[in-house]
């Protein structure tokens, strides 16, 4: 087609000019047209000399438009390829200005550092560190800096996971010794798990052949597998602190006193447990002169072990226990002279037991966590409680989520043995506990007042009163001007009151410290 404009397409020849050309000309009879399409009428010859001269035109037209859809395609797919082409070197050059390409070697490694140690903490027994997404692994293979980098820094290879239930094959050899060696003979963190025999596995030689750089191991295996541990020369030479998950037997008493001997000599100073404390008592020789920790994560408890490990580790001087079971009534005194901290978790029976037997001088810190709730018809939990005479408590936690109103009596009570308290927390779930506790506790009362410390948690949705705020003010100040309470912590909920948060911005001018906030347990300065 013939062009005789500037606004010509150069590629298909379209202009404005002849638009109407391009769909070709109408019947001139159009109404007669549709008339003879609605019948099955002849055309007059007249009609059919018009209507093919029409048709001949039409298919003229369609030819031409094709012929210039398939140019406009063709410029089209050229300039989407052109578009590709240049959307590649732009994404080239953005990769080689990517500001990570900068960062010094150090910085990198700092990350690969904080990325590996917030993994570890957030690992759970079925994490297995020769898996290729464990991080260390991932890290190693993104780039040849990256992987200098990463093999360049022996901590990113000392924490070490093991689960035997999943590493089975002879590739997790491999992948175990390439770890290890990556290591460069650092100390080792190691988490082993099994729920079979790993008597026979093709990984445990190479696992044993480190135990003598382990310096902290959670162990959850079988209990008859532990005595694997036991004749290897220089085993847990550097171990500081072990868990061990001690699985049930159908009989502990076929279990050989002391036959697990391989922690006996090492330089332990912090010992774990869970599953049955008797079993790991009665198996486990252990260097009980040397322990100043210990805590028991679990449910299958034997009180009178509990006991018996509180009352005979005189160098012990943090302990978290729990206690099962029904105490007897008339328990003899648990003394120790060493502990200075004391979490008990345990029903309000064997809590009113224990507690007033307790005869731990230089306790300062003591963290109570009841988990059975007492119906409102029930006895108030606080009020079954007493501390022994003489007690030196500065750090108090209570968990009692779901205390009501009478419980606050029973806290006061609790708090009178205590005056020199200077820390406490406490856990309430109902809006009066909250307003008569904020009451109980200031300073008109003449309970704790040396308190510096104070956290309410369990406030959550609740509609916090003034009385928080008068606490805190009453706290703040005395008729000689000094200054306790120097810091509070409350749920982050509560602050969603506009006239709360005005009085904590106050406050925090006149003095007061953060963090302030506590959100799903992060605090927020």
């Amino acid at each position: 087609m013939d062009c005789d404009t500037d606004m010509c397409c150069p590629q298909c020849g379209f202009s404005a000019d002849n638009a109407q050309a391009e769909i070709g000309a109408p019947p001139r009879n159009d109404l007669r047209l549709k008339e003879l399409l609605s019948c099955n009428d002849p055309p007059m010859d007249h009609e059919a000399k018009e209507l093919l001269s029409l048709h001949l035109e039409n298919q003229e037209v369609l030819s031409h438009l094709e012929e210039r859809i398939s140019l406009i395609n063709s410029t089209l797919n050229d300039l989407d390829e052109k578009k590709k082409q240049v959307e590649s070197r732009l994404r080239e050059g953005q990769t080689a200005l990517h500001p990570l390409r900068g960062t010094p070697s150090e910085v990198l490694g700092e990350i690969f550092r904080i990325v590996v140690d917030d993994f570890e903490e957030e690992s759970k027994q079925n994490e297995n560190s020769l898996q290729m997404n464990y991080p260390s692994w991932v890290l190693s293979h993104v780039s040849s800096r990256w992987r200098r980098t990463a093999l360049s820094m022996p901590h990113l290879w000392t924490y070490l996971a093991c689960n035997f239930d999943y590493a089975n094959s002879l590739s997790h050899v491999f992948l175990l010794g390439a770890y290890l060696a990556r290591s460069c003979g650092r100390q080792l963190a190691v988490t082993l798990h099994s729920r079979r025999s790993i008597t026979g596995h093709p990984s445990l030689p190479i696992i044993l052949l480190s135990c003598s750089r382990w310096r902290f191991a959670a162990l959850s295996l079988p209990t008859s597998e532990y005595t694997a541990f036991n004749n290897i020369p220089g085993t847990f030479e550097q171990l500081k602190s072990v868990v061990l998950a001690m699985s049930t037997v159908d009989n502990e008493e076929e279990v050989p006193p002391g036959s697990i001997t391989a922690f006996k000599h090492a330089p332990l100073t912090s010992i774990g447990t869970a599953g049955s404390i008797r079993l790991f008592h009665r198996a486990v020789d252990l260097p009980w002169d040397r322990i100043d920790s210990f805590h028991y994560e679990g449910f299958q408890a034997s009180s009178s072990t509990t006991l018996t490990i509180l009352d005979t580790t005189k160098n012990l001087k943090t302990a978290e226990v729990y206690i099962g079971g029904t105490l007897p009534a008339n328990i003899q005194p648990c003394v120790n002279d060493s502990v200075q901290s004391l979490t008990f978790t345990g029903c309000i029976r064997n809590a009113a037991k224990l507690l007033p037997r307790l005869q731990m001088p230089n306790l300062t810190r003591l963290r109570i966590q009841l988990h059975e709730h007492h119906n409102c018809a029930s006895k108030p939990i606080l009020q079954s409680l007493s501390l022994p005479t003489g007690q030196f408590i500065k750090n108090m936690s209570l968990a009692l989520r779901e205390a009501d109103t009478r419980e606050v009596d029973g806290l006061v009570q609790l708090l009178t043995s205590t005056p020199i308290l200077v820390r406490l927390e406490i856990v309430l779930a109902k809006q009066g506990s909250v307003n008569k506790l904020c009451r109980a506790l200031s300073r008109e009362s003449g309970l704790v007042e040396g308190l510096e410390v104070l956290t309410l948690k369990g406030l959550r949705g609740l509609k916090v009163s003034s009385q928080l705020i008068q606490l805190i003010k009453s706290r703040r100040s005395d008729a000689e001007g000094s200054v306790n309470l120097r810091r509070v912590k409350v749920d982050y909920a509560i602050l969603v009151d506009e006239s709360v948060q005005s009085a904590f911005r106050q406050l925090v001018k006149e003095g007061l410290e953060g963090p302030l906030l506590l959100k799903d347990g992060i605090e927020y300065s």
